[in-house]
Order: structure tokens, then sequence, then C-alpha cells
């Protein structure tokens, strides 16, 4: 009996077997097609839909742009399952983006990952304060429901022995840290004053980085050996070795891909505990630890999941981050610009030479009657509203108002630039604004000066 999973109309627009779908996710988990046994045709088919161009993407992050978030690479080792039971054929589901078709691991399942190291580091602690210095990190840095502090909770097991002396250590001091009363009825029991926390480190779901066009997954199984054996009801059943093993294929990750882990802040933490940087880096050392030591998804014991930090990735990704960053601030910045300083931004980076804009300008302020009236208004506005522009004004105004004359051989240039540019500001009609830059920049008696060489009052 054949498995086809759409209407004969879907299966027209997009190819009997649905080489035409495009959506790596639908192609896994809606649209399957095995018309006969051989269910490793349609593995592979589906492997290949993930390495055609275009099927796969890179989402479109923006983690890094939260307040606080941290992030962090690492290289899967081998193959990875994630939600492997998820989808519609035994055993052959994986997590990917529902959208862009890239590899996920969820971020409650790096929590949980995480939270296993951490639980370790109590259990492995010696002392009573040391037990509960620990079980106060893991529980501030991944929270605690109500059960956590009751018995055969994990929170009991790693504290052993010590169970009554660490908790009220460890809760009182979590109620201290948080500003939460104490009632008097639990002065005995503190832990029962805790109530529920979402703790301070938000785990956010990893996401691979896909090169353009390459295959993501591969074609993999797992053989049962007994079939007969399981299928059998008999209870004299014997599993023995003369059965002939049935294959079961399913995709994976392939090994090699870069994972990009954030972390952030959880709403309100960063208020509550001054010290998130510390949450943050102990949720992270317990996270990579995780990956390296136990792994993630599916058949960890059998090797798959594993992962590696890949430092340069890590580095990379920092100082992208950084010119994303960096970018964003210039468009908001751009975007709050009047149309004058927009054109003085574009004079300064598109306009003078970028080794020597000072030089640049200097020879510009010395002709500035040779060229077009748009720039010679330009350069105006630039001493107005450029910074660097405005030191370099106040210093040919120093310089002209101790010159003789445009002949002086120590201050002629300046004399000169500063009685060009004058000239031009008259001729614009924006002379009264150079003179307020000249006087909050305390040079306006310098230029006063030079305009009174030149025949004109000086308002």
């Amino acid at each position: 009996m054949p498995l086809i999973t759409s209407t004969d109309e879907v299966r027209r627009l997009l190819h009997p077997n649905y080489d035409s779908c495009d959506s790596l996710t639908l192609r896994l988990e809606k649209f399957v097609c095995i018309e006969s046994d051989n269910k490793i045709a349609e593995i592979k088919r589906i492997c290949d839909c993930a390495a055609r161009k275009g099927v796969v993407r890179q989402p479109t992050q923006c983690f890094h742009r939260i307040p606080g978030a941290r992030e962090f690479v690492m290289q899967l080792q081998s193959r990875l399952l994630v939600n492997h039971s998820g989808g519609i054929l035994e055993n052959t589901g994986l997590c990917l983006h529902r959208f862009f078709g890239a590899p996920m691991v969820p971020g409650s399942s790096l929590k949980g990952i995480a939270r296993r190291v951490a639980l370790d580091k109590v259990r492995q602690a010696k002392t009573v304060s040391e037990k509960s210095s620990a079980l106060r990190q893991t529980a501030l840095a991944f929270g605690w429901a109500d059960n956590d502090w009751q018995k055969n909770s994990d929170f009991q097991i790693v504290a052993g022995d010590d169970l009554q002396a660490v908790w009220q250590d460890c809760a009182s001091s979590l109620l201290k840290e948080l500003h939460l009363p104490l009632p008097k009825k639990y002065e005995e029991t503190p832990w029962k004053a805790l109530g529920s926390f979402c703790g301070t480190v938000a785990f956010l779901p990893a996401v691979a980085e896909c090169p353009e066009g390459s295959g993501i997954l591969e074609a993999d199984l797992v053989n049962c050996h007994h079939p007969e054996y399981y299928q059998s009801t008999d209870a004299r059943r014997l599993a023995l070795d003369i059965e002939n093993p049935v294959p079961n294929f399913f995709p994976a990750v392939r090994a090699g891909l870069d994972f990009v882990f954030t972390l952030a802040p959880t709403p309100g933490a960063a208020m509550r505990l001054p010290d998130i940087d510390s949450h943050l880096n102990f949720a992270q050392d317990c996270l990579r630890r995780g990956l390296s030591e136990h792994g993630a998804g599916a058949k960890t014991n059998a090797g798959y999941g594993w992962f590696e930090e890949n430092q340069t990735a890590t580095e990379q990704l920092a100082q992208q981050r950084e010119e994303e960053q960096k970018e964003a601030e210039e468009e908001a910045a751009l975007a709050k610009m009047t149309p004058e300083e927009r054109a003085v931004k574009d004079f300064v980076e598109n306009k003078l030479q970028a080794n020597d804009r000072e030089g640049d300008l200097k020879g510009k302020m010395a002709r500035i009657d040779q060229l077009p009236e748009e720039e010679q208004r330009i350069i105006c506005r630039a001493i107005q509203l450029n910074s660097n522009f405005k030191k370099i004004w106040k210093n040919d105004c120093i310089e002209a108002g101790r010159a003789k004359g445009p002949d002086d051989k120590k201050f002629g240039k300046a004399y000169k630039r500063v009685q060009k540019v004058w000239q031009a500001a008259k001729k614009l009609g924006v002379a009264e604004e150079l003179r307020k830059v000249a006087e909050k920049l305390g040079v306006a008696e310098e230029l006063r000066k030079v305009a009174e060489k030149l025949g004109e009052e000086m308002p």
C-alpha cells in the first residue's frame, strides 16, 4: 500500500515525488511519498531537497540586539538527531527552522543539558558550604519550581545526606538576594517561602550556519537484528542470530556544521541582580561542557550529537555582530539627521580624501570661491556641524587674528582661508552662523579682526 500524504492536485503541482517542493520542513513533515517498501529512496529525496540551492537559508539573527546577549559557536562533531520521533514516518523527524529549513536545537533542550552539568557540580561539592553555594548558583541561573524543593527532586538528590543544612543555607541566601520576605512559620524551612522562579538566564534556540547549497542532511540507518523476536507473543521466544536484519533508514544532520548558541538575561534579571554577567558566564560554561561531554539530541551514547567549541568562528561572529551593531547605530543616527547634516556627512565621507580629510578641507577653504555654490554652502555647514572641522575653524581664526595680512609668512595661509570662507559666507547669507560658531569657540574677536581688514563690520 503506497504512502502518499497529499491530494492528487498537490502532487500534480509539486511533481509526483514532490521534487518541486522547496520547503524542507514541508518535505520532511508533510509531503511523504513511499510507493513501495523502499523507504531509503524517499529519505534520499529529502536529503537531495536539502542540498538544492535556496532551500535551506540562514535565518535572520537578531539575538545579539537583546541587551546583554552573548553568542558563541560550537561545531557538530557527529551526526545530530533532534525531535527524532516527530516525523510522519517512524524515527525520521528533525528539528528544523519552519521557514528557513536550518537545523536547530530548542532552547529548552539546551537549558536541560546545561542544568545537568550545573547539578553535577553541586553533587561533587564536598562541604555543606560548597554545596549550598553551588546550589544557589544553579538555582539562580536556571530557576526552580515548587517541586524542586520537595522529596525525590534533583535538588534533594544532589544535596545528599546534608539536605536540611544545604537547603536551609541556600534558601536563606536566595530569599535575601531576591528581596523576598520570610514568614515566621517558614523560619526552619525557608525553601517553602521561595515559590517559583524562572531563572536569570534565557536559553535561545541554537541555529546551524548552513553554507549556500551545501548538503545539511545525510541518510543514516539502524538495523533491527531480531524482528521475529520482537513481533512474537510467545513467552518462550528466543532472540536467535539467524534472522535477517531489517534496516530502518532515517535522515540525520551531517557533522561539521557550526551552530550559534545564544544566552541572554531574562527580563528584569539585570535589574534585580547586579552581577548578571556572572550568571551568564556560569550558564555558558555549563552549556559548553554539556555539549562536549554529554552531547545533544538522541542516540548520544552511540556517538550522535557531540560538539566542540569553534573559537575562531566565535571571534569572527563577535566581530561581525560588533560591525552590525555599529551599522545599526549609524543608521539610527542618520535617520535623526537634518538634510543639512546628511549633506555634511556625505561631503566628509565621499568628497574629502579619507587619508587626509583635514588637509583636503583646508585646500577647499583656500579656493572656496572657485567651487560650485552648493559645495561652498556645504563647507560652511561642515564648519558649523562637524566637531573636527570646528577645531580647524577655531585654529585658523586664532592664527588669522595674529597675522599681519595675507602675506604673513607664519599665519598668512590661515588668514587667507578665513578670509575666503568669510567672504563666501557673506555671499551665501550664512555669515551670521559662522560668527556664532566663532563666538561659541571663543574666537569671535579674531574673526572680527579679519573682517575689519576686509573693510567690513562684523555684528
